[in-house]
């Protein structure tokens, strides 16, 4: 089972590596966009293991495939507007499942006892 701080560092280095295209967004060539491409695939599976409600999942498993249709270059959009486009989802993605309250099997765990759903996965 994955784990919401697990995922939340995958979207991050995904993020890191399309934000660092924003000042060369001629350097995204296909064969770097199917590097995040494959990262992006990991991320969904990953999504995929969440103990989160069918809904939000395919709302993130949606934003992520965007993500990949993207950078997959079909859409007609320049350099700039994809990378652009492509880092906005993952932070809207990575938004999404911060606010996520997921039980937590590493990390540091908030209880609260007055709660029937007791313990926060906190990343830090």
């Amino acid at each position: 089972m994955s784990s919401k701080c697990s995922v939340l560092q995958d979207i991050a280095n995904a993020s890191q590596i399309v934000d660092s295209f924003l000042s060369t967004p001629a350097a995204l060539t296909p064969t770097v966009a199917a590097s995040i491409i494959n990262q992006l695939l990991l991320v969904q599976g990953a999504v995929q293991d969440l103990p989160i409600n069918a809904v939000r999942k395919t709302d993130i498993l949606t934003r992520l495939n965007q993500a990949i249709t993207l950078l997959s270059g079909v859409t007609g959009l320049t350099g700039i507007e994809t990378i652009l486009a492509v880092s906005q989802i993952l932070q809207t993605v990575a938004l999404k499942i911060e606010n996520l309250r997921l039980p937590c099997s590493q990390g540091i765990t908030i209880v609260h006892p007055s709660n029937t759903f007791s313990t926060i996965c906190n990343c830090s």
